[in-house]
């Protein structure tokens, strides 16, 4: 990228390191001494504030040089052996994906390098005094903010294009909401979904309780008993003709487990869909919309916290 030259008429001090600005020493010349020690003195501000090293240096003129350039062969050996390393795994565990899944991988650190590629490499900075003490800066090669611009706005560009798709789709669902997902097989309109007591806590924590009989007495088994000896068939006896051993179906046909709860109508089931989708729906309108705001503020110049925006103004307002 081609760097632009600034010039100054007027008298000042030293350019600041960084600024691309230049200044001019008064009317009479400078001698080579003190051109020597101002340009050592822009030199040092930005090596140490942009953390630039010296290419070359001359008398009264430096090329400083900011960023690495892209190792290609390191990354092409990255690329085969990640393609050998996941085609041996694969060998080994998934037989059926020997060639998909290296391909996978080898193409999506192929896509990590072009990204390197594309926003890596070196700027070069030419700085050089002439006799009045005009400094000028000539940049070129690519900038070192290129890759830190472009992840300033793909990322909250891809925030916001999932957050919308999620918007559309989860808009749709709740105006138009489709059959729930059913865990009782099969599925009907008085069964749809089984979680356990949660119809217990929305009927208020209702729960069956043993009936008396004539005289106060219990019907039905209390707790903690356990039948007695007589029930169960002492060894080496058979039981006798009609009787069903104790713990058979045929010995209780009506018992039922209870500890599951009762499922879930179709329509309470939608309910509480509706409402999962309504929460998922909040949140991603907050994360579409805190992207968006980060990005407008990007675009327009202004900071955000310590994050530099692709453009500074030079009077952030807010």
């Amino acid at each position: 990228m081609a760097g632009a030259e600034d010039r100054s008429n007027a008298g000042g001090s030293a350019p600041s390191a960084g600024s691309g600005s230049t200044s001019a020493a008064s009317g009479s010349p400078l001698s080579a001494e003190e051109r020597r020690a101002k340009l050592a003195r822009i030199v040092g501000n930005m090596t140490r504030e942009s953390r630039a090293g010296i290419r070359t240096q001359a008398e009264f003129e430096t090329v400083l040089v900011r960023g690495d350039p892209v190792n290609h062969r390191l990354h092409v050996l990255v690329a085969v052996c990640l393609g050998v390393g996941v085609a041996a795994v694969a060998r080994l565990f998934l037989s059926s994906l020997e060639l998909a899944l290296p391909l996978v991988v080898a193409g999506g650190y192929c896509l990590f390098w072009l990204f390197l590629s594309l926003t890596g490499g070196e700027e070069l900075d030419r700085i050089a005094i002439d006799e009045q003490g005009v400094v000028t800066s000539d940049r070129s090669g690519r900038a070192i903010e290129t890759r830190s611009d472009f992840l300033k706005v793909a990322v909250p560009g891809a925030i916001i294009a999932y957050t919308l798709f999620l918007i559309v789709g989860l808009s749709h669902d709740i105006v138009v909401p489709p059959f729930p997902n059913c865990n009782v097989v099969p599925p009907s309109e008085n069964a749809c979904l089984l979680l356990p007591n949660l119809a217990d806590l929305l009927s208020g924590g209702a729960q069956a309780t043993p009936t008396s009989g004539e005289g106060g007495s219990v019907v039905g088994p209390s707790p903690g008993t356990s039948p007695s000896p007589e029930m169960s068939p002492s060894p080496g006896t058979s039981p006798s003709p009609g009787t069903s051993p104790a713990g058979s179906p045929e010995a209780s046909p009506t018992t039922a487990p209870t500890s599951s709860g009762v499922p879930l109508t179709v329509d309470q089931t939608k309910v509480i869909e509706r409402v999962v989708r309504g929460f998922q729906l909040f949140l991603s309108l907050v994360l579409c919309l805190s992207a968006a705001w980060f990005l407008r503020r990007m675009l327009t110049g202004r900071w955000v916290g310590f994050v530099r925006p692709l453009h500074p103004r030079l009077s952030d307002d807010g």
